[in-house]
């Protein structure tokens, strides 16, 4: 990673720390995929209906067949909600049946949890 000279003075602990990051990041991505995902970020709500509750988190990357979110609270594996995708310049947030493939620690205080894309939710 290359910071502009010119424009601020580098900070060998801070330049380490991003290396780390990084570094981390590209461990992270390895995992074995079965469609291309772009990493994209975006507000997202976890919906489940039967419990009247909302778990708001981030996307972290999406592909055609589903999406990883970071958020502070564990999912179960196989819990079906309806994600609610929250974009730029649309007023109302896109909704999308999805089911949780799999959840695992993000650090010590976040999850990272993969969803699958079952269709869009029309109510």
């Amino acid at each position: 990673m290359m910071i502009n000279q010119t424009m601020v003075s580098s900070n060998p602990d801070v330049e380490r720390l991003i290396r780390e990051m990084l570094s981390e990041n590209a461990r992270y991505e390895r995992e074995l995929r079965s469609a291309h995902r772009e990493n994209l970020v975006f507000p997202v709500s976890i919906c489940r209906p039967e419990e009247d509750q909302r778990i708001f988190g981030f996307s972290r990357n999406v592909s055609v067949t589903g999406v990883c979110i970071l958020c502070d609270t564990e999912v179960a594996t196989g819990e079906r909600a309806i994600l609610e995708i929250y974009r730029l310049h649309k007023p109302d947030p896109s909704r999308v049946r999805s089911e949780c493939r799999w959840c695992k620690p993000f650090g010590d205080n976040f999850f990272a949890s993969g969803w699958q894309f079952y269709g869009l939710a029309r109510e």
